[in-house]
């Protein structure tokens, strides 16, 4: 018979420290930061490593090959399993690994099974949702509740799906791979582009441009979704292509406009998260112009010497990337300083030759776009398979 359980009655979850990232090493312990775990598998992409005394108390977040870890912001219920090349690991603060299996109740590979289903992950969604930033805590992850069958009958769906998700899994984590190598080349192809001319004027972003942080809203106040002339744009409305989520916009009220009124973002100005996700760039749309700005990004209002665009489309490019990440200071949550970001380095040729740039980037932006939406496409179509594969073993007895 099926039984209606919570995570917390078949399993505990242990949070990650928030090791500083001027505590990186060239080898050592890998990292495992949001950032690595995706959907079903780690990714050993951009990997940080750590250098861990296995007498410190900090040996207490040292992970073992068979750990399932759980992404708790940003794109939360990712759920990925550590395999042996990955260590040795550690665990990276807003990522938890599962404790304490209660293998009387539950196999481990069937709980991996559950958590990477659907009816897993829009649970965890639904916690989340509301927040500037998408947070879960390892008590909100305890208290989801799914149904689980006797043993034997969880050992028949994990050798079934063991089966059907092999060639599956080894798919979709090749197609990933190659996504991030389409990534990698893109901001390598773009840093060539801007630093291949040696002619250009080197300047500092901060000689060309006014840096501008957002406000939050007052303490005790809210957004809302009702809406109002009075959008508020968040870090979690970025998108990957360098705008706004419009369907994800949240408002304020006057009441609250008339406290952050002088923190906003013009269409003319291009924006970067300097919170937790560091360095996602990009530039609003005509129809959120005057928009307030959330406190975790800023905005760069550039003088007339240097193109909206040619500076966006060089915050897309790895040298953009790695001076935001030398820029950047570790607390318990990595911040990017204004005077920091004013620090940032780039050539400026005149107008006309940024032009030029702009209109060399797009085509390449075109051409990797389509091989990436292609790749995109495949994997998307085969989560779909395995979703449905999932959806069909875990829904429990007929009602």
């Amino acid at each position: 018979m099926w039984k209606t359980l919570k995570l917390g009655d078949v399993a505990s979850l242990q949070n990650g420290f928030a090791f500083k990232s001027s505590d990186y090493v060239d080898s050592g312990h890998f990292v495992m930061r949001i950032t690595n775990v995706q959907q079903g598998y780690i990714s050993a992409h951009n990997p940080k490593y750590i250098s861990i005394d296995p007498t410190s108390s900090l040996a207490r977040f040292v992970l073992n090959e068979g750990d399932i870890l759980i992404s708790l912001t940003g794109d939360v219920g990712r759920v990925g399993v550590l395999k042996e090349h990955h260590l040795p690991a550690v665990l990276n603060q807003r990522v938890a690994r599962v404790t304490d299996i209660r293998s009387r109740l539950i196999e481990k590979k069937y709980l991996f099974i559950f958590l990477n289903s659907d009816l897993f992950r829009f649970q965890v969604e639904e916690l989340a949702r509301g927040a500037a930033q998408a947070n879960v805590s390892t008590k909100d992850i305890l208290s989801i509740s799914f149904q689980i069958p006797p043993l034997v009958e969880q050992q028949r769906i994990v050798e079934k799906l063991d089966r059907a998700f092999e060639e599956i899994d080894r798919a979709i984590e090749a197609t990933e791979e190659c996504l991030e190598n389409y990534r990698d080349l893109y901001k390598s192809a773009i840093k060539d582009l801007y630093f291949g001319s040696r002619q250009a004027e080197i300047v500092r972003l901060g000689e060309i441009a006014k840096i501008k942080g957002g406000k939050r809203i007052p303490k005790g106040k809210k957004l809302t979704t009702e809406i109002t002339k009075y959008p508020y744009i968040r870090v979690s409305d970025f998108t990957d292509e360098g705008t706004i989520d419009e369907d994800s916009i949240q408002f304020i009220t006057d009441e609250i406009r008339s406290e952050i009124a002088r923190y906003t973002i013009s269409s003319a100005d291009v924006y970067v998260s300097i919170a937790g996700t560091i360095g996602k760039t990009g530039v609003i749309p005509e129809s959120l112009d005057g928009a307030n700005l959330t406190e975790n990004a800023a905005k760069i209002v550039l003088d007339e010497r240097c193109l909206r665009d040619y500076f966006y489309f060089f915050t897309t490019s790895s040298s953009f990337e790695e001076q935001a990440i030398t820029q950047t200071r570790t607390a318990a949550q990595p911040k990017l300083a204004l005077e920091r970001l004013a620090k940032i380095e780039f050539p400026l040729p005149d107008t006309e030759a940024q032009k030029e740039v702009i209109r060399k980037v797009r085509a390449i932006k075109k051409k990797v776009n389509s091989n990436k939406d292609a790749l995109i496409y495949k994997k998307q179509l085969y989560q779909n398979l395995k979703s449905a594969i999932l959806a069909q073993e875990l829904k429990g007895p007929e009602s």
